[in-house]
């Protein structure tokens, strides 16, 4: 029985962890900083994920629903209003590393192509993912993971983080562009699918970059336990 109930605990430590992990960005032994100042992420929610297979179930549950809130979020924004998902899924991938970024994206998609109503204005179905806004989509799970795998291996400053957001949105863009210039044609796609969102972009950019070191930035208490 005590080796019974050593397991639960430490099954129930790791889905707290995990929780704590991503609403808060933080754990034990979340940074490693140089003597340069930059900082070098641990990827904390993949630390925890791939401990236990409750926690790992746990952050793709909450992450694919962090995904399919933040497309429902409109922020007023001149000359088109902004949603937050491209904000929220570069923070997520560059906090979870590509793998376990590139399965919270999976797992939207693939959610999303159910019929539920997760995508950009509570649309769901494949008719959206084969729709003008489609490449978007697909754009999403590349972007995580090159997000993710790069976030992994660079060494975290304000500037290399900008430009690492500013690489998760640039593909985005490039590859939602390019499949809207399919159905519309490169000039029209270009003016209606890419410069009426480029303040946005920079918007979120600059939010995602500040969230990451904020998040960089916060004390771990009892990091030794």
């Amino acid at each position: 029985m005590g080796r019974g109930t050593c397991a639960s605990h430490k099954r129930w430590g790791d889905v707290r962890r995990a929780a704590q992990c991503f609403v808060l960005a933080s754990c034990p032994a979340l940074t490693e900083r140089g003597s340069s100042g930059a900082v070098h992420m641990t990827i904390p929610l993949a630390r925890i994920a791939f401990r236990s297979r409750v926690a790992r179930l746990l952050l793709v549950t909450v992450g694919t629903a962090a995904l399919a809130g933040s497309a429902q979020v409109n922020v007023p924004m001149v000359p088109v209003p902004m949603t937050l998902q491209s904000y929220a899924l570069v923070t997520l991938a560059a906090l979870a590393g590509w793998r376990l970024a590139g399965e919270i994206t999976l797992a939207y998609l693939v959610v999303g192509l159910l019929g539920l109503p997760v995508f950009s204005g509570a649309k769901g179905g494949i008719s959206v993912l084969l729709g003008p806004t489609g490449g978007y989509l697909a754009g999403f799970l590349i972007a995580a993971l090159v997000v993710g795998y790069l976030a992994e291996r660079s060494r975290h400053t304000t500037l290399s983080l900008i430009g690492l957001m500013a690489l998760g949105h640039a593909i985005l863009l490039t590859i939602g562009v390019g499949w809207l210039a399919t159905k519309i044609g490169i000039p029209l796609s270009v003016e209606k699918g890419l410069v009426p969102f480029l303040p946005g972009a920079v918007v979120k950019i600059l939010l995602a970059a500040a969230t990451l070191l904020l998040v960089e930035r916060i004390p771990t208490k009892g990091a030794g336990d």
